[in-house]
């Protein structure tokens, strides 16, 4: 009898002693609960990153601010007006390949730069007199 009332003692001292080391948070695993949220300090913030357009035109387009390995937002296509050519805005491009606002990533800064290509040109018409 006395080695069966010690045992439970002894069994009992172990399983205190495993919850104070444990800690509150081992504890709430052990019983199911969800897990505290840890502090802000040391949460994982992605990566921002600084995508800036260039029309090559007087049309301004502001600069995004975007999180690692997410899409840019398309801007509206920027307008070329010349009096001696028209311009067609062929797309927004990063280097020489053209971005694709529904599938590319953003992995860093970057520069967009428009493209464009020359439709017609016109000669203007002089009268000298």
């Amino acid at each position: 009898m006395k080695k069966s009332f010690l045992s439970k003692i002894c069994i009992l001292l172990v399983a205190i002693t495993c919850f104070t080391m444990l800690g509150l948070t081992g504890c709430s695993l052990i019983l199911g609960s969800e897990p505290e949220e840890p502090p802000a300090e040391e949460q994982i913030v992605p990566f921002e990153y600084i995508v800036s357009f260039v029309t090559q035109s007087d049309t301004v387009v502001e600069s995004q601010t975007v999180k690692d390995g997410q899409k840019v937002t398309k801007p509206s296509d920027p307008v070329k007006i010349s009096s001696t050519e028209d311009y067609k805005f062929e797309g927004w491009y990063n280097g020489e390949e053209l971005w694709d606002f529904d599938n590319d990533v953003v992995k860093g800064d970057m520069t967009l730069v428009a493209r464009w290509t020359v439709e017609n040109r016109y000669s203007p018409d002089y009268v000298i007199e």
